[in-house]
């Protein structure tokens, strides 16, 4: 006995028919499941790439903002380095000035008395404690000491000096 088959009006197993028809229906499904996976993904993909763009920005207004600091900081170290070597020279000349005020001050002391033939002589009260003469630095007490300096400040009528 022959096995009999079941045919269709196409001409082909039904069984056949049957299972391609399953197969396809599986990979639609398949395909349409893969298709939700890749939509599911690249949605998920969009976001995350939203959201790194997000960050992107941020981190580059930051940096900008961070360098902007910098730069401020920088331009505010520069100022005070100015400032503070304007200081020291003001404070070196106010230094200088004191000196220069305290060696006045100690001038207005009374001058040294001395006697050159038989005149009575003394330094002007104004007259500087160290004195140059001759290219080197005298006290009042050395020039009164050497005879031939004093000689030489009283001849040439120095306005160092005064009649007592």
């Amino acid at each position: 006995m022959a096995k009999q088959q079941n045919v269709s009006p196409n001409g082909g197993d039904v069984n056949t028919k049957l299972a391609e028809e399953i197969i396809l229906n599986s990979n639609e499904g398949d395909i349409e499941a893969r298709e939700t996976s890749v939509s599911e993904r690249e949605s998920a993909a969009s976001e995350k790439e939203a959201d790194i763009e997000a960050r992107e920005i941020s981190v580059s207004e930051r940096e900008s903002a961070v360098s902007e600091k910098e730069a401020d900081i920088e331009a505010r170290e520069t100022s005070i380095s100015e400032k503070e070597s304007e200081i020291k020279k003001r404070e070196k000349a106010l230094l200088l000035k004191e000196n220069v005020l305290s060696t006045n001050t100690e001038s207005s002391e009374p001058g040294k008395s001395f006697h050159c033939q038989d005149i009575g002589f003394k330094f002007k009260d104004s007259a500087p404690k160290l004195i140059r003469y001759d290219g080197t630095v005298f006290t009042q007490e050395q020039i009164i000491s050497d005879p031939e300096i004093i000689l030489d400040f009283v001849s040439s009528n120095s306005n160092l000096i005064e009649k007592r």
